[in-house]
């Protein structure tokens, strides 16, 4: 029980962390915002394997990466499916997740895809990556490569952080300014 309080509070100060860069980077150069949020991301993602204590279930997770190519697919379908829902047809981000997360959570069992019970929770981790807004995600490969982060993250991490709430929308929070900040770092290296 003692362990799940700490992995709460590592979770919540993750969080917490994340939205106070953007306000300390605010009087920074472009460039140096970019890198303090790529240092934000890995000190944050330190942090996430630090206070873990399944670290040898994540490592084998990362071992077994092949065999979770459905649960990379459903982040990325679901990040994909609401980006377009939200952004191109106009339905609003609350709106469009729901929708996702609704068929992502009874599609595969109708469908009798097996394991069907594996799908609900990536696609609407997914679903957390489109609820971005324009202004964040600008285009589709943006959302491409954010969703790739999220579905990475979300294999490896599969195991930790049981019962604790938010780690969905955290997972999503960490891939989003992860590939904004990779994008903002490759503009300024042009």
């Amino acid at each position: 029980m003692k362990t799940r309080y700490i992995n709460a509070m590592a979770l919540f100060l993750i969080v917490f962390f994340l939205s106070l860069f953007p306000i300390i980077g605010m009087g920074a150069h472009r460039a140096m915002r970019d890198i303090y949020y790529y240092l934000l991301i890995l000190i944050a993602c330190g942090v996430l394997l630090a206070t873990s204590k399944v670290y040898a279930s994540i490592t084998e997770e990362v071992h077994d990466l092949e065999n979770h190519w459905h649960i990379m697919a459903s982040v990325f379908i679901g990040s994909v499916a609401t980006f377009v829902l939200n952004i191109q047809l106009h339905w609003g981000a609350v709106l469009s997740a729901a929708a996702v997360g609704v068929l992502g959570g009874y599609l595969p069992g109708w469908v009798k895809l097996p394991k069907a019970e594996d799908y609900a929770a990536p696609v609407y981790c997914g679903a957390f990556v489109g609820m971005s807004s324009a202004l964040v995600l600008s285009n589709l490969w943006l959302v491409v490569l954010a969703s790739f982060l999220a579905s990475v993250l979300f294999v490896i991490t599969k195991n930790v952080y049981l019962g604790v709430g938010g780690k969905l929308g955290t997972i999503a929070f960490m891939a989003v300014t992860s590939a904004v900040s990779l994008s903002g770092l490759m503009s300024v290296a042009k």
